[in-house]
């Protein structure tokens, strides 16, 4: 009895380091207020442009899902120096939305690796925005202030990550849309894409004005 006993401990311990690492290599879970659909998780897509993309990306006015290729999905966040942001804002400029969390590895690596990005293409009209699933602007300043990231931050709310992810509870992060000129999300990158995926799209709708 104690034998079996021991054996299924050791399973369960397998089982729970087995799902641990599984959540290491998808990337990590931004959550939501429980007030949201429960239950429900977004799962990010590879890199994809509109030539590509089908995935869901943001909900219209008509309440139907906004895929790559699609207007982006209307936001308005205020950042952590109390700036209000909008996507009225950026007419006219590329737009890399970045989903991210303080307490997220992956996340943080990548945001330090976007701002020399950011700084890079400043000139070409290429803005970045932060969205973060932390709780608190004091949480998301206090990380800044031991980075030399400039990337405007803001808080993600109800009504952003609804607008681009639906009634989810959990957003799997990090993520990337990048919106063109025209205000359509041309590129859907997920937590097992690389920067430089993210750098060469940039790159590709910069060439479409030149």
């Amino acid at each position: 009895m104690k034998s079996a006993t021991t054996r299924t401990s050791r399973l369960l311990a397998l089982a729970m380091l087995t799902l641990a690492a599984a959540l290491l290599v998808s990337g990590c879970r931004g959550t939501a207020p429980a007030t949201t659909t429960p239950d429900t998780a977004a799962t990010p897509p590879a890199g994809s442009d509109a030539g590509a993309g089908s995935e869901t990306t943001g909900t219209t006015a008509s309440g139907e899902p906004a895929a790559v290729g699609q207007p982006a999905p209307d936001f308005t966040v205020t950042d952590v120096d109390g700036n209000v942001r909008s996507l009225k804002d950026y007419k006219g400029k590329i737009l890399v939305v970045d989903f991210w969390a303080t307490y997220c590895k992956p996340c943080v690596k990548k945001l330090r690796e976007y701002e020399s990005i950011y700084q890079a293409n400043k000139s070409n009209n290429v803005d970045f925005l932060a969205l973060s699933s932390d709780t608190s602007d004091d949480v998301i300043k206090g990380w800044r202030e031991e980075t030399s990231v400039t990337i405007p931050l803001a808080r993600m709310d109800d009504a952003t990550r609804e607008a681009f992810f639906g009634p989810v509870q959990f957003v799997t992060i990090p993520q990337v849309r990048i919106v063109d000129r025209k205000g359509v999300i041309r590129y859907s990158f997920g937590p097992d894409d690389e920067v430089a995926a993210v750098e060469n799209a940039i790159k590709a709708l910069i060439a479409e004005q030149k």
